[in-house]
């Protein structure tokens, strides 16, 4: 419960407010977020065994759903503003991340249980990660992430 409400309180201070989604991109954000998340939970599924084996796929499914997003929202994928929120949301979700990985060598070895817990981390994370670039792409507002020249 305490890293659901991490996660809702660091999405409302990481989002802007100054412009809605429309239901379209709403509706294809949803779609593409919950593809990706499930995607990501079969993997961690089959693989919970090997502590860390999914951790490659997990990387390849988030940069598609990165790639996927941006396009619902005309931001240019290899834009140097599109790669700055990549790195944010990664940046911020990195407890997760971490705590995830502890949760995976403790269980993530023992059968049925790892792969329950492993298979439930992974969505949780690559769901909260979607809808993060989501509104993040949705606000625009990529100028905050820019490094100071």
């Amino acid at each position: 419960m305490r890293k659901i409400l991490c996660a809702i309180l660091i999405l409302i201070m990481f989002t802007s407010p100054c412009m809605a989604m429309t239901d379209e991109q709403e509706s294809k954000c949803h779609l593409i977020i919950h593809t990706h998340a499930a995607a990501a939970a079969g993997s961690a599924a089959v693989l919970s065994q090997l502590p860390g084996a999914d951790n490659a796929a997990l990387a390849v499914i988030i940069g598609a759903m990165a790639i996927e997003l941006a396009e619902v929202f005309n931001v240019s994928a290899d834009d140097e503003a599109s790669s700055a929120v990549g790195a944010a949301v990664l940046a911020m979700f990195g407890g997760m991340v971490t705590a995830r990985f502890a949760s995976q060598w403790l269980v993530g070895w023992i059968p049925f249980v790892g792969n329950a817990v492993n298979s439930a981390t992974m969505f949780a994370l690559v769901e909260s990660i979607g809808w993060a670039l989501a509104y993040k792409y949705d606000s625009g507002d990529f100028e905050t992430l820019k490094p100071e020249q």
